[in-house]
């Protein structure tokens, strides 16, 4: 009986490991997999939005729009507590970012591509009432406008810029009475699905759009004069324009002495930016030829 039980225990030792190293292959693979999804798709962050009243869908509407663009699978969103964190860093309010020198550094600073901002214009009700023979009831409609402007951190440019209205209407009538205290959340849910359609469709945005061919590009850099390469091939120096293919690209801006710029860039006809190069660092250690 004990042979037995010592064979049992020879025998599912390594299945056990078996079992244990399977799964782990299948969790750091599950990991790669999102890591390289997350890495293809632009990264946003959306700061809340100006209102000349107070109400709390200054701070709603960013949270729908931000899972809307995270259910898109097109964008990467920057946690709202980090995003608050830089303002608070950067001492920025919500009207500081009418500057767009000011929203460039927020971008750079959350490592941000673009950063959307937005404006509560209007929200409000009107209300109707109506008689058909004995029967009395009331509509009441209820709207709320809104602008959205999203800016590329890296050429400083507004990408995308939208005034959008939404509305909805209830119905009460005789002995009937429906609440409305949810149709500001409601509102705010519904404007800001609309709105991320707009942005999905847009010129700017939308990925899925057939390329039609050759466009033309122009690259420069600080310190200038640097060399440009686009998807592997040299194609010359910084400030000139280039001919690329339409769509996505991976651009690489060197010069010695100075850390390598690379990124993925969304290239479309007539783009103009800038690779700011950071200065390289000389990390090589001086050995003294001193014998103490």
């Amino acid at each position: 009986m004990s042979g037995a039980r010592l064979n049992y225990a020879v025998t599912v030792a390594p299945l056990m490991e078996i079992v244990m190293r399977t799964a782990l292959a299948v969790f750091l693979l599950t990991l790669v997999a999102v890591s390289a999804v997350a890495a293809s798709v632009p990264t946003i962050a959306i700061v809340d939005f100006t209102s000349s009243d107070y109400t709390d869908l200054v701070t709603k509407i960013p949270e729908f729009l931000s899972d809307e663009l995270v259910n898109s699978g097109r964008f990467s969103v920057v946690e709202r507590e980090k995003v608050a964190s830089f303002m608070d860093e950067l001492m920025l309010s919500q009207t500081g970012l009418m500057d767009m020198n000011k929203t460039v550094q927020l971008g750079k600073l959350t490592g941000a591509s673009y950063v959307l901002t937005g404006n509560l214009i209007d929200f409000g009700a009107e209300t109707r009432d109506y008689q058909i023979g004995n029967y009395r009831g009331r509509t009441t409609f209820f709207r709320l406008r809104v602008a959205v402007k999203i800016l590329d951190v890296e050429t400083g440019k507004i990408l995308f810029s939208t005034r959008h209205l939404s509305e909805k209407k209830q119905h009460e009538g005789q002995n009937v009475y429906i609440s409305d205290s949810r149709v500001p959340i409601a509102l705010a849910e519904q404007s800001a699905a609309e709105i991320v359609q707009k942005i999905l469709s847009s010129e700017a945005f939308n990925t899925e759009r057939t390329p039609t061919g050759k466009i033309r590009i122009t690259v420069t850099s600080k310190p200038s004069g640097a060399d440009v390469e686009i998807n592997g091939v040299f194609y010359g120096n910084a400030g000139a324009a280039f001919e690329v293919p339409e769509g996505l690209n991976e651009i690489k801006v060197s010069l010695p002495g100075y850390e390598v710029w690379t990124k993925k860039v969304q290239c479309r006809e007539g783009l103009e930016f800038t690779a700011h190069l950071t200065e390289a660092f000389d990390t090589k250690i001086k050995v003294s030829s001193d014998g103490g």
